[in-house]
């Protein structure tokens, strides 16, 4: 294909090989028969058009998990140079090629070591809403690996990610929030995180009714992994993080009913917060959260009325409003880890 005489073959054949390449079972098979070689001594002419081509090429290719380590490998340099090309069709295509090899968690040393989180610096702060929430994406894949994680911190650092929950994109609000979940595992990066906005901004998420149910599953992550310290409580309970899980209580994915489990049984192993959790509402969430037929959910959330049962004050109002039985339950458990 590079061989071709003139740049309108050579585009021509770049268009049928990016449309054979939509069909999913032919992506391996174009990589296995070389495409990456002429991808790559097409993508360095740095002609506008061509390069729009090979991103989009890259970008369908990716997707397939057995082609991510050849195309790490052999176009990484490409791909990042094309990143910042300053051409927005070929921005976007290749920030989500990019994020697609970042999936491949065994590709991130290789991929961090080509510079990668220098390229997507800037790619997270565009003011195109699509290549910023991809960048998101990238960031997100990245910071679940605990080994990037420093390196994000230090060379992109928590600032962009807030500014990305703040647009109107679903796309940004899901990876921004998750990404920022994933670092939140980390307690050495939790007082940054705190100190730059970032509980505002993902107690606004998980509270907004109008928002994607996913993005606002990873924001209630997100402050489940704050409240596993003792030091944010304050902050989250000062932004209405209460508020804002007891709205996401009833949620109707287990998933995101354990991680609020999980975020109030965090909250409620503080006796300084058990006064708040129930005059601001939150028996009778844990109490419908303790039925859960998920046993993850039932325990964290009898975990949590566990701990608000040590303030006198709130033992009769959790026998009063039904908390005993579900406490029952688990008593009688066949769960040996229970």
């Amino acid at each position: 294909m590079a061989c071709c005489e003139t740049l309108d073959a050579q585009r021509a054949a770049l268009t049928a090989l990016r449309a054979i390449g939509i069909t999913p079972e032919y992506r391996s098979k174009i990589v296995a028969e070389g495409a990456l070689d002429a991808l790559i001594v097409l993508g360095n002419m740095r002609i506008k058009e061509v390069s729009r081509e090979v991103a989009a090429s890259l970008n369908s290719l990716s997707a397939v998990e057995e082609n991510k380590a050849e195309i790490a490998d052999r176009c990484i340099r490409t791909m990042t140079d094309l990143a910042l090309s300053a051409d927005l069709e070929t921005e976007r295509q290749v920030v989500c090629a990019l994020a697609n090899l970042c999936e491949a968690p065994d590709l991130h040393e290789r991929l961090v070591d080509e510079d990668l989180l220098t390229t997507v610096t800037p790619l997270i702060r565009s003011d195109d809403l699509h290549t910023r929430g991809e960048a998101s994406r990238l960031l997100a894949n990245l910071a679940a690996n605990a080994d990037m994680q420093r390196g994000i911190m230090t060379s992109v650092g928590v600032e962009p990610l807030v500014g990305a929950l703040s647009t109107p994109d679903p796309l940004c609000h899901r990876f921004a929030a998750l990404a920022l979940a994933n670092l939140a595992t980390n307690i050495t990066h939790q007082i940054k995180i705190v100190s730059e906005g970032a509980v505002r901004a993902m107690v606004e998420l998980a509270g907004g009714a109008d928002r994607e149910l996913e993005a606002r599953r990873y924001a209630v992550l997100g402050i489940a992994n704050l409240a596993a310290t003792t030091g944010n409580h304050p902050a989250l309970l000062d932004e209405g993080a209460l508020h804002a899980l007891f709205a996401m209580s009833n949620a109707a994915d287990e998933l995101s009913q354990y991680y609020v489990a999980f975020a109030l049984s965090n909250l409620a192993s503080n006796p300084d917060n058990h006064v708040a959790i129930v005059e601001e509402g939150g028996l009778q969430p844990l109490i419908a959260l303790a039925y859960s037929d998920d046993p993850e959910t039932h325990h964290q959330a009898v975990a949590a009325l566990r701990g608000l049962s040590v303030n006198d004050d709130n033992k009769l109002k959790i026998v009063q409003e039904g908390g005993l039985e579900p406490m029952a339950m688990l008593l009688r458990s066949t769960d040996v880890e229970t």
